[in-house]
């Protein structure tokens, strides 16, 4: 998603239209919505028909971009075995010593692995996205979501 700030949403419109009824939402840095193959010219903009997270409708496609090959995961994520008061890390390589580059509230539930992942010494480490950050988590931390509660 583009051209949404950090602190508002993208609606998804019932009909090709502004003033269509709110179905649902998208948070800013969500990727990976679900394009049904339906464009709508209308008053010099061009709406198409999107599914996110089970929600169908329409939204702008100013807000949009394509991704390429390979980007929009097949696999979800949550966070499991991080306390309330705490957030999962996420590393620039595959091991606990790797640099932090971002962190992930305990309570995070669909986040989309990307198409790595790295086994050594019994561990399992699986490249995410949260945000517009990709990293390194400990499978430890992570067990698979719902796909289509997550698209």
């Amino acid at each position: 998603m583009i051209n949404v700030v950090e602190d508002d949403v993208l609606y998804i419109r019932e009909f090709p239209s502004p003033q269509s009824r709110k179905m649902g939402y998208i948070p800013p840095h969500q990727s990976c919505v679900v394009y049904l193959n339906q464009l709508r010219e209308k008053n010099a903009q061009t709406w198409v028909s999107i599914t996110y997270k089970g929600v169908r409708g329409w939204v702008n496609l100013y807000h949009l971009r394509q991704l390429p090959r390979g980007e929009c995961p097949n696999r979800y994520y949550k966070v499991i075995n991080v306390s309330t008061n705490d957030v999962l890390n996420m590393r620039d390589t595959a091991s606990h010593y790797g640099r932090q580059v971002g962190q992930i509230p305990p309570n995070e539930n669909c986040l989309p692995q990307l198409d790595q992942s790295y086994a050594s010494n019994s561990q399992k480490w699986i490249m995410v996205r949260y945000k517009n950050t990709k990293g390194w988590v400990n499978s430890y931390f992570l067990k698979k979501s719902d796909k289509s509660a997550c698209q």
